[in-house]
């Protein structure tokens, strides 16, 4: 019979598994609607769990701040340039010391989590802070649902947990920290799929897409939350 650390050695072991086969170009590369928050709430020190190939981390380096990243996966991208600064490790045991860093960033990290509870709260012990948190928004708008439609993000066999807007508040309130702002980014485009229904090349599609989305008054559909929220 397997003990408590034999059971959470394979529960891991099989997190990374799963992470390494469904590891993307996109995992790591910034944002531009995350990282206005970060440059706007962050501190001067910042760790970015999750941190993938560390663009962020580089950015943020190069910019005047004092980052590092951490990851489950280690990436050969950690030779080149700040990413240096990347180190391996889980949030279940964060390798510093209490209060290291001003502010922690987590995108699109806590929906891979068993346990996201115990995560935050090992985000709350090393942050002095805030942190800035993304997550996929679960809560598919009701226009959506009447097309037949949902997020990709639902497809995602990593993810262990799928947020609204109230859970996140929820299990970051739990954590100790108070909610500073909740916004929701990431505009999909829902126009792609109908013009590739007339056999429209996906380039022109996407292009066609990205311009019908910026018509004025138009109804935007975002499938991402971000939360900034200060430690307790």
């Amino acid at each position: 019979m397997w003990n408590r650390t034999d059971h959470g050695a394979v529960a891991l072991n099989t997190q990374i598994e799963a992470l390494q086969r469904a590891r993307q170009q996109s995992w790591g590369r910034i944002n531009r609607y995350r990282l206005r928050l970060v440059l706007r709430y962050a501190g001067d020190s910042i760790l970015d769990v999750g941190c993938a190939t560390g663009m962020y981390v580089d950015y943020l380096n190069a910019n005047g701040y004092e980052a590092w990243g951490l990851d489950l996966l280690a990436y050969p991208e950690w030779t080149q340039g700040q990413k240096r600064a990347c180190v391996r490790g889980t949030l279940a045991y964060l390798p510093f010391a209490d209060g290291s860093f001003d502010t922690v960033t987590a995108f699109e990290v806590l929906e891979h989590l068993p346990e996201p509870q115990r995560a935050l709260q090992e985000i709350h012990r090393v942050s002095r802070k805030n942190l800035v948190v993304t997550v996929p928004d679960c809560e598919v708008q009701a226009d959506l649902l009447r097309a037949g439609l949902i997020y990709a993000h639902w497809r995602d066999r990593t993810h262990c947990n799928f947020f609204t807007q109230q859970s996140l508040e929820d299990v970051l309130e739990r954590a100790g920290f108070q909610i500073e702002t909740v916004a929701r980014i990431n505009p999909i485009l829902p126009d792609f799929p109908v013009l590739r229904s007339f056999h429209i090349p996906v380039h022109v599609a996407f292009f066609a897409s990205r311009v019908l989305r910026r018509i004025p008054f138009r109804k935007q559909y975002k499938m991402t939350l971000l939360a900034v929220a200060n430690r307790v």
